[in-house]
This record gives C-alpha cells, sequence and structure tokens, in this order.
C-alpha cells in the first residue's frame, strides 16, 4: 500500500495504523534488564520499526537481486522516507550514511531475551504448508546471512555462508519470481495513475509524486 498506492490511499492506511498502535501497549526488558513500558505510537520505536525494515530489504536487494536499484540505496531510502510521515515520524534517514548511522545509534539498546528467542522460533518453523518449508528454510538461513556478523552472535543462530548461499538464493528467486509472474498488479495500477498525473513518460518517472 505504502509502496504503490495513491497518496490518498496511502493516508487512510496511516489512519489505520495509527489507531491500530494506540492500542498496543505493553512492557519489555531492555539491554539493562530493567522492565520498560511502551506503546507501538512511541516514535522512537516507529523510526527503529522504519529503518530496520528498511535496511533489511536494502541489504537483502544488494545481496540477492540482479537488478539495479532504480536510483539507488539513496534514492531509495528518501523515497520510502514519505511513507512514513504519516505515521508522524518527519526525521528519518535520508540516505544509506544516516540510515547505518541510525542503526548504530540504536545497538546499545538491543538485546535478545527469551521473548526474542520465542520470536525467532515462530518465524524460523512457521504453520506453513510441507510442500513450502523447504524452500522457506532456505530463505530463513539467506536473511540471516544478510544479517551484520554482531547480529549473528547475538541470535546465536551461525553463521551462514553468504558465498555458498547467494547464487543459491539468487537462482531460488528467479524460480519463485516466475512462479507468481512478473507482474505486480497494484504496480501495475500505481504505473497507470502515474500517466495520468502526468509523472511518467515512456516509462520514466519524470518528477517525484508529492
Amino acid at each position: 500500500m505504502t509502496t504503490f498506492a495513491s497518496t490518498a490511499a496511502v493516508s487512510g492506511e496511516a489512519d489505520r495504523v495509527n489507531t491500530m498502535h494506540q492500542r498496543v501497549k505493553g512492557k519489555y526488558q531492555n539491554a539493562e534488564g530493567k522492565t520498560i513500558a511502551y506503546r507501538a505510537a512511541d516514535p522512537d520505536l516507529l523510526r527503529w520499526v522504519h529503518i530496520a525494515f528498511m535496511e533489511s530489504f536494502l541489504r537483502c536487494h544488494q545481496l540477492y537481486s540482479t537488478r539495479p536499484l532504480p536510483g539507488g540505496a539513496d534514492a531509495y531510502i528518501r523515497l520510502w522516507s514519505k511513507s512514513v510521515i504519516p505515521l508522524g515520524l518527519t526525521e528519518v534517514p535520508m540516505s544509506e550514511a544516516e540510515l547505518l548511522a541510525d542503526l548504530q545509534r540504536y545497538r546499545p539498546e538491543l538485546t535478545v531475551t527469551d521473548d526474542t528467542r520465542e520470536v525467532i522460533r515462530f518465524i524460523k518453523n512457521p504453520p506453513l504448508p510441507k510442500t513450502a518449508l523447504p524452500a522457506y528454510r532456505f530463505l530463513f538461513k539467506a536473511a540471516l546471512a544478510s544479517l551484520p556478523r554482531e547480529y549473528q552472535e547475538m541470535i546465536g543462530l551461525g553463521h551462514p555462508s553468504l558465498g555458498i548461499i547467494r547464487p543459491i538464493t539468487v537462482n531460488l528467486l528467479r524460480l519463485i519470481r516466475v512462479a507468481i509472474g512478473p507482474e505486480s498488479p497494484i504496480e501495475e495500477a500505481a504505473i497507470e495513475r502515474l500517466h495520468r498525473a502526468g509523472l511518467m513518460k515512456d516509462g520514466q518517472v519524470l518528477r517525484e509524486a508529492s
């Protein structure tokens, strides 16, 4: 939705998420072992979720995609920053260098607790059909291999070799793309909107939509 939808649709989705966030609250244990109360709408937590998602997708594209990222990493980060403005985040990274600096700022706060391990166990072994599990488990290893070494150490699930995993992952993703088809209906609808608004011509974006 926040990638391809219209400005009005993004605003509506943001309202839905903001309403949901107001109801999500609880407690967690920080890196010092203290119990901290939180709300999903806390700006610092929203910022962490934003940069963690963004860095994960960016890193996996850089490692496993054979296609160049349009505009490069900085353009990707700058464009994605617009999707979180309706959530109340107005100061977010606008370049890869700023993204890496932000991640480093959060580093002292990161910790692995029993709750963390429970979440990781679920992600590693989700209730998927048996036919999907072999591919999923390999992609789990590929995701683990994309993490910085220090995060792998914290999680404690080993250090998958990128030299072995990368070529297999690239080919596996190609097969998945063939299976699901090359085009996204949502992306096609977004491109049609860009043409109607005069923001795209001959497949090239003329200027960024507001």
